[in-house]
């Protein structure tokens, strides 16, 4: 699994998510790992609601917002609650699945499915960081941490990461992470492992 700036940020958005909705006591990876691996499938603990009124997985939110955005029509998904063969999203009809695969996507099965209306159903394979994946694909011992700090622009209104150069546009707000190139902002400059 690749872990760039894309999957930190998507990671540190929905530990920061199941925190702030109460799901979790701390700003914790492993807190927000366990509760994802003891959700299980049917008891919608994760399950939050989107700007369109339509319940998903926490951690696949962003994913759905950007296929509703191409147009796709999905109609159910999981993130498998720790087990990613279990994964999936559904949608309906031909154009649908079309748009999945010019866009990447891969078959999360071969079952033949169809609506009430006949139209076919397939199932996806998701591209979405799950937390468990966090805890199973990038170890402790071998993942290279990096360490910062945020360096303040009073002049901008702006933080910049001490490691990346990337600039921030939060006033009160300090992730303790950086959005981009994940670095862990402990002040700890130049104490990077790997």
């Amino acid at each position: 699994m690749e872990f760039n700036g894309k999957k930190a940020q998507a990671y540190i958005e929905n530990i920061l998510a199941l925190y702030e909705n109460g799901s979790i006591s701390a700003l914790s990876a492993e807190d927000a790992i366990d509760f994802c691996r003891n959700c299980k499938i049917g008891s919608y603990k994760c399950s939050v609601k989107t700007m369109y009124g339509w319940c998903c997985d926490i951690c696949l939110e962003e994913e759905l917002l950007y296929l509703k955005s191409l147009g796709v029509a999905t109609v159910n998904s999981c993130c498998g609650h720790g087990d990613t063969f279990l994964a999936s999203i559904l949608t309906v009809g031909d154009e649908s699945a079309e748009k999945m695969r010019d866009t990447g996507y891969f078959p999360a099965d071969s079952v033949e499915r169809r609506t009430a209306y006949g139209k076919p159903i397939h199932s996806w394979k998701p591209k979405s960081a799950f937390l468990y994946e966090l805890a199973e694909n990038i170890p402790a011992d071998v993942r290279p941490e990096r360490h910062g700090r945020w360096i303040e622009d009073e002049k901008y209104g702006i933080v910049i990461c001490s490691e990346c150069g990337e600039e921030h546009a939060w006033e009160d707000y300090r992730a303790s992470y950086c959005e981009d190139c994940g670095a862990k902002m402990d002040g700890k400059d130049g104490e990077n492992d790997g």
